[in-house]
């Protein structure tokens, strides 16, 4: 696994969030500003060259330990939001200018892009919450209006805060490494051994140092410990006596080390997937990913469905990874957010790494078995699917980031004997894993060892700790590790859960929001207990019916095909290519007329000024467009409810199956669907 990120895994649908909310300006903070001083001029380390080989000291050397970075000018600048901002919601956008090196005093500043996404309530309460993404180097800003929903059930109650944090997406500067996104495509179709794809990932990532290097940039100002001040200049900037922290993967170590050196103003806390302070991460990813897939096979192997579709299904992935190997098999991967497709050579360690990489994600987990029986026919369906996915988070997240944050935080404290111990003790697992180019990679980064590992988190702080089961990188017995530590902390883990569990259902937000409400109980978390086992998908489960479904988050009730899987919040697909697919949303009234123009922009087509066809149904006046979407056919119903509401309802597919789909399941739906009515 030669490209293996830190990263919360989250599903972002291309799809139109759109959520209900209020116009009243009061429902934002007022930012406190102050006037900026000059920024001094650009310094960044010299480069060195590359070292042939890298050398890796037997023991990790004694570092003096980071307490706490000096507070200072850093201020909050109103500016326009750097991407469209959702409809729907009030946001307000600017930058925090903080300096890009606490410790050098002569260091120039650099930028931090925040929104702040207003709550619907008039009578909010007033500790906002502040969302810090995982990664590190995956970018919140970006991939907001695809995440209004994981937002929606918080800002019913307060305000949501979001930011890149520095280096990240819309922060200035940004350490992206295209040229290491471009390697990896460049690779997709060629069959390479795990060394022929460490040495492109290596040179490619030299490339990007040099030039972000040329660029000024200064790697040892990016780690853990200026993060952590990042978020306590925020607050403060911000004007904001006291807010909660939410954060997945890690932006729970971010958490942590805030909680630790700048606890003022921090209410509570909730760590989703959680990313310890004093674990060694490189020596962990070996370990971790043998109990996640051993959490997998034993999940089958106890289903009556799955262990008869699927028998001993640990020793069918290494044998149809060693058939792979000698043999590789050939597909067409669609990417579904560059909306281009990639020739990908089928290998051994791709298959192993991308059934890792699914393991982040609940609603891929039933459909492994599957994919891994059809690789053994060649058969790549369920593959093109899962991996279409994994390549299309690459452009949400910056290489150049997570290698600063890394080469400081991690590298300078674990030694490359503690990966090879791991790899020697799981076998089966070495000859696909490869965790050790981080050593190459740090030994030219420029960053300085940064210890945040030394000081425990001695703290009070209300805190939530969530874990899923099936996490591949941040297992449960991280999450209990850290609640462990806490006074007063609360530790939930969902059965059937992932990487980044809220989110992934009702009974997930449910939990959070009481344990916001009231910090210091116990959270009522009685419906884990009501929370269905992971349903796998077999050959018996491929059925056409239509089952119930209901989102109290979307405000729709209405009804799904039985077996497809849940791709994002409405929307369900077959598990053919991701390209048989239904979606279905409900928007305030007002905001509908963006829905048509924004879809066809989305998608490049043209939408008639009048529907293909009206029809009436249960009361509701559906409007009906059919359309061509590249070589997928589409069709689109939007009617008016009489609460203020707006349905929309799309299904796609393959030209060849819309007829049957539109009559079984298009039509049906329309039947169906109908909003919630507030409780």
């Amino acid at each position: 696994m030669p490209r293996l990120l830190l990263v919360p895994f989250t599903l972002i649908a291309l799809a139109l969030i759109l959520a209900c909310g209020t116009d009243d300006p009061e429902s934002i903070p007022q930012f406190a500003t102050a006037t900026p001083a000059p920024a001094p001029p650009t310094v960044g380390p010299t480069p060195t060259a590359p070292p042939a080989d890298t050398p890796v000291p037997a023991d990790p050397a004694p570092t003096p330990i980071v307490e706490t970075l000096p507070e200072t000018d850093a201020f909050f600048e109103p500016d326009v939001c750097k991407i469209r901002e959702p409809q729907g919601v009030i946001v307000q956008c600017g930058n925090l200018v903080v300096p890009e090196n606490r410790t050098d005093p002569d260091s120039r500043t650099i930028k931090l892009h925040v929104m702040v996404f207003g709550t619907y309530s008039r009578n909010p309460a007033p500790d906002p919450l502040l969302y810090l993404a995982g990664g590190p180097g995956s970018s919140i800003i970006e991939t907001a209006p695809y995440q209004l929903s994981l937002f929606a059930p918080f800002l019913a109650e307060r305000d949501v805060i979001v930011f890149d944090q520095r280096g990240v997406g819309a922060s200035e500067p940004v350490l992206d490494c295209p040229e290491d996104a471009q390697s990896v495509f460049d690779s997709l179709n060629q069959h390479l051994t795990i060394e022929e794809e460490k040495s492109l990932h290596v040179d490619a990532l030299w490339t990007c140092r040099e030039r972000l290097v040329g660029e000024g940039v200064d790697f040892t100002g990016y780690n853990t410990a200026e993060n952590a001040a990042d978020v306590r200049d925020l607050r403060m900037s911000l004007g904001i006596p006291e807010w909660n922290l939410y954060g997945v993967s890690y932006g729970t170590r971010l958490a942590l080390a805030t909680m630790r050196d700048y606890p003022q103003g921090i209410r509570s806390v909730i760590l989703d997937s959680t990313f310890p302070l004093d674990v060694d991460f490189y020596p962990s990813i070996v370990p971790n990913a043998d109990r996640a897939l051993k959490t997998l096979f034993d999940e089958c192997a106890a289903s009556p469905t799955c262990s008869r579709a699927y028998p001993d299904l640990e020793s069918k992935l290494y044998d149809t990874a060693a058939l792979l190997d000698a043999q590789p098999g050939r597909t067409i991967v669609f990417n579904p957010f560059s909306r281009q497709t990639h020739e990908v050579v089928v290998t051994g360690d791709r298959l192993v790494d991308t059934v890792f990489d699914a393991l982040y994600v609940k609603d891929f987990i039933p459909l492994l078995p599957e994919l891994i029986y059809d690789a053994a026919e060649y058969e790549f369906d369920m593959f093109e699917l899962v991996f279409g996915t994994i390549i299309g988070q690459i452009g949400f997240r910056s290489s150049g980031m997570y290698f600063s944050v890394n080469c400081a935080d991690e590298v300078p404290f674990t030694t490359l004997a503690q990966v090879e111990r791991a790899l020697n003790a799981h076998p089966q697992l070495a000859q696909f894993m490869e965790p050790d180019s981080v050593f190459d990679i740090c030994g030219f980064w420029g960053s300085e060892p940064n210890d945040i590992k030394s000081r425990p988190v001695d703290t009070d702080i209300p805190t939530l700790v969530l874990a899923g089961r099936f996490d591949p990188i941040t297992p449960p017995e991280w999450g209990r590790r850290a609640e462990s530590a806490i006074a007063g902390s609360h530790y939930v883990e969902f059965p059937s859960g992932a990487h980044g569990v809220l989110g992934s259902s009702d009974c997930s937000f449910g939990i959070t929001l009481d344990f916001l409400r009231d910090p210091a109980q116990e959270p009522d978390s009685s419906c884990i207990a009501e929370l269905p086992q992971v349903a796998f998908k077999t050959p018996a489960t491929t059925g056409i019916a239509l089952v119930p479904f209901e989102d109290s988050r979307l405000g729709i009730r209405s009804v799904v095909p039985a077996g497809w899987i849940q791709y994002g919040p409405g929307i369900h697909g077959e598990s053919t290519r991701g390209v048989t697919a239904i979606m279905q949303q409900a928007v305030p009234t007002n905001a509908a007329p963006q829905i048509l123009p924004a879809f066809a922009q989305q998608f490049g087509v043209t939408i008639p000024e009048e529907p293909d066809q009206m029809l009436e149904l249960d009361g509701l006046r559906w409007d009906i467009y059919r359309l061509s979407l590249d070589n997928r056919s589409a069709a689109i119903a939007i009617s008016d409810d009489d609460e203020g509401m707006t349905l929309f309802l799309m299904l796609t597919s393959e030209p060849e199956d819309h007829e049957a789909l539109y009559r079984n399941v298009f039509l049906p739906t329309l039947a169906e669907i109908d909003t919630l009515q507030p409780q």
